[in-house]
């Protein structure tokens, strides 16, 4: 199994996660986007700059180029030009919250019968010891 399949078992696609959470500017009319119909200039956290044009959803960043994937800069110039459904994606977003507590709390539980368990294991090889 791929790291990336192993991100994607919990909620949204990692790459709408960083489109989210990470500082990006979508500039409309700026550089090689100006004047063009939907076409962005995405400066990305890094500093760079990724032209990605909205009719065909293409993008000029190594991950949508090598990869054949939707790239964050793609996916946030979807969110700023309102084509990503925001109230599907918080609800998306607000499930996969409520699945990780509920995952956390249930780690908490096996964490502490975990424990409970090292514990008698100890107290026996103390037996044990004792005994040989």
């Amino acid at each position: 199994m791929s790291s990336e399949t192993a991100e994607t078992d919990i909620g949204p696609e990692p790459r709408t996660l960083r489109a989210l959470t990470e500082t990006m500017s979508v500039l409309p009319e700026m550089g090689r986007a100006k004047g063009a119909e939907d076409l962005y200039l995405v400066v990305s956290e890094s500093g760079k700059e990724y032209l990605v044009d909205a009719r065909d959803w293409s993008c000029e960043c190594p991950d949508a180029t090598h990869r054949d994937v939707r790239c964050k800069h793609q996916r946030r110039v979807a969110i700023h030009t309102h084509r990503l459904d925001a109230d599907e994606l918080e609800e998306e977003l607000t499930t996969t919250v409520q699945d990780i507590e509920a995952s956390a709390e249930q780690l908490h539980e096996k964490a502490h019968d975990l424990e409970s368990t090292a514990d008698e294991l100890r107290d026996a090889l103390d037996r044990l010891a004792e005994v040989a």
